[in-house]
């Protein structure tokens, strides 16, 4: 004989202010995080790109797109 395990009214009701409690921790988390992300790289992203790197980026974007560049091994 089976038995099949679930929860009552009562418990699906506990579950239910439990999920509200988790979704606030759940934004709180998220704000926490980005608050702290950004506190961590904003800095970094306000530097200026290396030349070098500069210079590559811009020699990719005047290469001609060739049909032969697109990868049809599939």
């Amino acid at each position: 004989m089976s038995k099949k395990v679930g929860r009552s009214k009562d418990d699906s009701m506990e579950a239910d202010g439990d999920d509200k409690d988790r979704t606030m921790l759940d934004q709180g988390f998220d704000r926490f995080l980005s608050r702290e992300l950004h506190r961590l790289y904003d800095s970094v992203l306000n530097e200026a790109i290396p030349e070098d790197l500069a210079l590559l980026l811009q020699q990719l974007d005047e290469r001609p797109k060739k049909p032969s560049d697109v990868d049809d091994k599939g």
